[in-house]
C-alpha cells in the first residue's frame, strides 16, 4: 500500500520523468522473452506486451482506489462546509437584517439536494472513472495509429490510468475542483509526450481534439436545424 501512494504521488510530482521512466523500461525489455501473441496476432521476437500487473506499474484498479479516497475526503468536507453553513444561516435567520444584506433569498431547503449530489458523486464516481478512460483511450488511440506511434498499447494504458493522479486535488478546498480537471489535462499532455513520445504540437492537437469534437458537432447540429427551419 506504501509503495502504491508513492507510485501514485510520484506520478502527480513528477509526471514528464515518470512518463520517461515508463517508456524506458517498456523499450528495455528483456530480449530474451519468448514470442508472444496476443489477441491473435504475433508480436515481433524480442517485442513483448505486458499487462499492468507484469510491468510493474499503477494499474487502473489501484488508480482508481486511491482516486476513489480522495473523492470521498472531498465530500467529507464539504458535508462539514454545509454543516457549518447551516449553522451560520441559522443564527443569520435570527438577525432579519443582517440577513436581508448578506445573503437575501438564500434558499436553505437546497441542502438536501446538495448532500444528495455529493452522495452521487461518490457512489457514481467509478463508473464515471471508466467512461472516462474509455473516452480518453479511444481518441489517444485513434492518433496514436495516425502517428504511427510503435507499441503504444501499454503506454496509452499508463497515460492514461497515471492522468488520474489529478484527483489528489480533491484534498485542497474550493479550489481543488479547477485543480483537478486542469491537472488532468496537464497529465495526459506529460504522458503523451514523454511516454508515447508524441511531439509538443500532437500532444496538444490530442488535448484540445474533443473540444474541436464538440465544436464541429454543435456546428454541424446548426447547419441542420437551420435547413430544417429553411424548408418551411
Amino acid at each position: 500500500m506504501r509503495e502504491l501512494f508513492y507510485n501514485y504521488m510520484n506520478i502527480f510530482f513528477h509526471p514528464f520523468s515518470s512518463h520517461e521512466e515508463l517508456r524506458r523500461k517498456r523499450t528495455d525489455i528483456d530480449h530474451g522473452h519468448v514470442l508472444s501473441v496476443v489477441g491473435g496476432a504475433d508480436i515481433p521476437k524480442g517485442r513483448v506486451i505486458l499487462d499492468e500487473s507484469e510491468s510493474g506499474e499503477i494499474t487502473f484498479a489501484e488508480a482508481l482506489g486511491v482516486s476513489w479516497s480522495f473523492v470521498i475526503v472531498k465530500a467529507l468536507y464539504s458535508l462539514i462546509f454545509i454543516h457549518i453553513g447551516l449553522h451560520f444561516f441559522t443564527y443569520l435567520s435570527t438577525h432579519t437584517e443582517l440577513k436581508r444584506i448578506i445573503v437575501p433569498g438564500f434558499p436553505i431547503g437546497s441542502k438536501k439536494l446538495t448532500v444528495f449530489w455529493l452522495l452521487l458523486e461518490v457512489a457514481l464516481f467509478p463508473l464515471l472513472v471508466w467512461l472516462y478512460v474509455k473516452f480518453w483511450s479511444v481518441i489517444i488511440r485513434f492518433f496514436a495509429n495516425l502517428f504511427e506511434t510503435p507499441n503504444s498499447e501499454e503506454g496509452l494504458r499508463q497515460v492514461v490510468n497515471y492522468s488520474l493522479s489529478s484527483h489528489f486535488f480533491y484534498l485542497i478546498p474550493i479550489f481543488g475542483e479547477l485543480g483537478k480537471h486542469v491537472s488532468s489535462l496537464f497529465f495526459l499532455f506529460a504522458g503523451l509526450k514523454k511516454n508515447l513520445g508524441f511531439s509538443n504540437l500532437q500532444s496538444l492537437l490530442v488535448i484540445v481534439s474533443p473540444l474541436i469534437i464538440f465544436l464541429i458537432g454543435g456546428l454541424m447540429t446548426f447547419l441542420s436545424v437551420m435547413m430544417v427551419i429553411g424548408l418551411f
